[in-house]
């Protein structure tokens, strides 16, 4: 992987390249908002008479989304040493917020994936960061409320079984809807061939929620929801599968600000999924051919743990020297 630099972004001249770093240490975080990755990159360089300005591009050649804008500069002067602190451009759709029209409660949205996502980026980024102008035949409809752009994104397009797709093609940063590769049958780690991994599987979160709303002692709104065996969220209480006696974990979920009960509902879903089951998957596997979003399976033979997760983070980590990149990339699945 080689990595260009730019003379600091201009709308109006659009990106002016300087030239590829030649000697430098990379440590670059890339993941999706539920792995609570950086999505930030730093670059230290060794060269200090090679000057990357703040607001400057650096990415990869190779059309990946590896890639991001120069938001900080740090120089050491007792050893010649210029770091840069970057987000990747995951980052920077972190950093818009999505809003309703004034007079409205919500920003809604109804129709093609990438129609939508160029409504909520295209007129954000001056330009850099675009939606592809391609339909994607996903279709979506929603309402979003005060979300980051990425959040926004990744929580429309996964109720859909797809994923945000960003590359780069050396002018524009395009992003896309594309449907998740279920690639389990084709890719199963585990560690009968000495792949490290860190396999957890825990049953100690809640499987049971009492959200709370408005209103005051037998008035106020009560949402009742389950957990089942088979992993489904269900309001009734009779519902096959439904945890009971020893099996059971209530969670009283107090949210008194809730303005309707279709938002008290949504709410519980979200925080019934938070404290849920522990089921985590790390890896470092080496190169993959996967993306973020893709499902891949795993097994650790000890204790018998078998998981399909999501493809969640991806780190990269490495030097260059005198032009020549030696790169080590770990993935990593689940939450």
């Amino acid at each position: 992987m080689d990595l260009i630099y730019t003379e600091p972004y201009d709308p109006e001249r659009g990106i002016v390249e300087l030239g590829y770093l030649s000697n430098c240490e990379i440590d670059i975080e890339l993941g999706t908002i539920a792995s609570s990755a950086r999505n930030d990159f730093e670059v230290i360089l060794y060269a200090k008479e090679l000057t990357v300005k703040k607001g400057a591009l650096i990415y990869a050649d190779d059309g990946s989304e590896i890639g991001g804008m120069v938001y900080g500069v740090k120089v050491n002067t007792g050893n010649d040493e210029i770091t840069l602190k970057c987000k990747l451009w995951r980052g920077m759709l972190k950093d818009h917020v999505i809003k309703p029209e004034t007079g409205d409660d919500y920003y809604l949205f109804n129709g093609d994936a990438n129609t939508v996502l160029a409504d909520m980026i295209n007129n954000a980024y001056d330009g850099l960061i675009v939606a592809s102008d391609q339909l994607s035949h996903i279709s979506v409809m929603g309402k979003i409320r005060y979300s980051s752009v990425l959040e926004a994104c990744e929580d429309m397009l996964a109720k859909v079984n797809a994923r945000l797709n960003i590359t780069f093609t050396g002018s524009q940063v395009i992003c896309e809807a594309l449907e998740i590769n279920d690639l389990s049958d084709q890719i199963c780690l585990d560690n009968d061939y000495g792949i490290p991994m860190i396999a957890e599987d825990s049953d100690s979160g809640y499987n049971h929620i009492i959200a709370l709303g408005q209103g005051n002692l037998k008035d106020r709104q009560v949402i009742e929801l389950w957990r089942t065996e088979n992993g489904t969220i269900s309001d009734d209480p009779g519902a096959e599968g439904i945890p009971v006696g020893l099996a059971l974990r209530s969670y009283v979920y107090d949210y008194s600000s809730v303005e309707t009960p279709e938002e008290l509902e949504r709410a519980a879903v979200k925080k019934l999924n938070e404290l849920g089951p522990t089921k985590k998957l790390e890896i470092e596997p080496g190169k993959l051919d996967v993306e973020l979003g893709d499902i891949i399976r795993a097994m650790e033979r000890t204790t018998g743990i078998s998981m399909k997760k999501q493809v969640t983070r991806k780190i990269i980590k490495g030097q260059i020297y005198n032009g020549v990149p030696y790169m080590t990339t770990e993935y990593k699945a689940g939450d």
